[in-house]
C-alpha cells in the first residue's frame, strides 16, 4: 500500500503558488471588483479544479471530501494538494469506507492508473489504527470539532455585518447546541460555521445560482477592447503583436493536421481574443501546436482538450474551461511572462522558462511560430 500512496503523492492536483497566480490573474482582470467578489471567482475556479479531480466518486460525497480535503491541506498551511490527500481524506471518512469502497478503488485506478483491492485498504486500515465505530458517534464527533475548530474565524467573520441580530442569535445557538437533533447540528454548520470559515481563506465556494453563471469570467467590456490601447505591449517585438493574418491559408494549415481548431468557436475566438489582448494570433496557434499538436479530432478526448489547448493552468484536465477563458488566460500568461526580458534574449525561450517545466517549449513554440508565419504569407 505504501507504493500506492508515494505514486498519489507524485500527483499534483492544486498547490498555493496556482491560488496565487489565479487570483493575481483575477486581480488583474477585474481591479474594480471588491476584494469579496474576486474571492468567489477565485473560489469558484479552485472549487473546478478539485471537483475535477473527484470524478469517479459518488456526488453526495464530494461536497464532503472536498472541504476536507482543503480544511486539512491549506487550511493547515500546506503548501500541495495531491491525490494522496483526497484518498486519506476519503478513508478517514466512515460512511466512505462502510459504502463506497468499491468506488474509491475505482477512483484510484481511473486518476492514477493504479490497482487496489478492498484487501490493500483494509490492511492500511489496520496499519493506521482504524477503529468500527458507529456513525452517531463519529457524526457526533466530528460536528464537535467542526464548532470548536471553527468558532473563533465565524465569529471575527460575523463581526462586520451589518445585520447585528444575526451575530447576537449565532452564540446562544451554539451554546444551546447539545441539546439539539443531529440536524440541528448539520443546519448550523453548513449555514453559519463553514461558509465563514472557507470564506475567511478566501475558499468559500458558493452555491448560489447567480455566481454560478460566472463561468469564464468575461464581461461585455471585455469584448470592445480597440487593440493596442489596454495592452499596448510595448515589450514585445513588434512580429508578437497583433497583425492581421490570411486566415483561408491558417485553416488550410490547421485542416491538413484534422485540428479542431479550424472549427467553430475555436477559431474565431482565438483571433478575437488575440486582436483584443494585441497578440499576434500565431502565437497562440503555435502555443496550441506545442502543447496538444493542435487538437486531432481523431483524440477522443478532443472537445475536452479544446477548452483548453494551451495547457493553462497545468492542464486541460485540471483546467476545462472553455475556449474564450482559456485564450485570455494564454494571451494575459504570454505578455506577463514577456515583461523584463533581456534584449539578447529569444522571447520564446524567455517565456518558455516559466510556461512549462520542459526547457525545451520555447525552441518548440517558436519553431512551429515561423512555420506557421511562413505558410500562411
Amino acid at each position: 500500500m505504501k507504493k500506492v500512496l508515494d505514486e498519489l503523492n507524485k500527483i499534483k492536483v492544486l498547490d498555493k503558488s496556482d491560488i496565487v497566480n489565479i487570483r493575481s490573474y483575477i486581480n488583474d482582470k477585474y481591479p474594480e471588483n471588491a476584494e469579496k467578489e474576486n474571492a468567489i471567482i477565485l473560489s469558484d475556479t479552485v472549487d473546478k479544479i478539485i471537483y475535477k479531480r473527484l470524478e469517479g466518486l459518488p456526488d453526495n460525497i464530494k461536497f464532503s471530501v472536498k472541504n476536507h480535503v482543503i480544511k486539512n491541506t491549506l487550511g493547515k498551511d500546506k503548501i500541495l494538494i495531491t491525490l494522496c490527500d483526497i484518498f486519506q481524506t476519503c478513508i478517514t471518512e466512515e460512511n466512505i469506507i462502510k459504502s463506497f469502497k468499491n468506488e474509491l478503488i475505482n477512483w484510484v485506478g481511473l486518476n492514477a492508473k493504479i490497482e487496489i483491492t478492498a484487501k490493500d485498504i483494509n490492511k492500511h486500515l489496520q496499519s493506521i489504527g482504524f477503529k468500527d465505530i458507529s456513525s452517531s458517534v463519529l457524526m457526533e464527533q466530528e460536528l464537535n470539532f467542526e464548532i470548536q475548530g471553527h468558532m473563533n474565524n465565524s465569529i471575527e467573520e460575523l463581526h462586520g455585518l451589518k445585520d447585528k441580530k444575526l451575530r447576537d442569535i449565532l452564540p446562544n445557538w451554539v451554546t444551546n447546541s447539545k441539546h439539539l437533533k443531529r440536524v440541528g447540528y448539520i443546519a448550523i454548520i453548513v449555514i453559519f460555521i463553514i461558509p465563514f470559515y472557507n470564506f475567511s481563506r478566501g475558499l468559500y465556494f458558493t452555491s448560489n445560482k447567480d455566481k454560478e453563471k460566472v463561468d469564464n469570467y468575461v464581461i461585455e467590456s471585455d469584448k470592445k477592447e480597440d487593440v493596442g490601447v489596454n495592452h499596448p505591449n510595448l515589450h514585445l517585438p513588434e512580429y508578437m503583436r497583433y497583425e492581421k493574418v490570411n486566415k483561408e491559408k491558417l485553416k488550410e494549415f490547421l485542416n491538413k493536421r484534422n485540428s479542431l481548431l479550424c472549427t467553430e468557436p475555436y477559431f474565431s475566438t482565438i483571433f478575437s481574443v488575440a486582436k483584443e489582448f494585441n497578440l499576434n494570433p500565431i502565437v497562440l496557434f503555435a502555443i496550441t501546436g506545442q502543447e496538444q499538436n493542435f487538437v486531432p479530432k481523431s483524440d477522443k478526448d478532443a472537445e475536452k482538450i479544446a477548452n483548453n489547448p494551451f495547457n493553462v493552468f497545468h492542464s486541460w484536465m485540471e483546467y476545462n474551461t472553455d475556449i474564450n477563458d482559456a485564450s485570455r488566460i494564454a494571451s494575459r500568461t504570454v505578455i506577463n511572462l514577456s515583461k523584463n526580458r533581456e534584449e539578447d534574449k529569444d522571447p520564446f525561450l524567455w517565456i518558455g522558462r516559466k510556461y512549462a517545466e520542459d526547457p525545451r517549449w520555447g525552441k518548440g513554440v517558436r519553431l512551429i511560430f515561423e512555420e506557421l508565419t511562413e505558410y500562411i504569407k
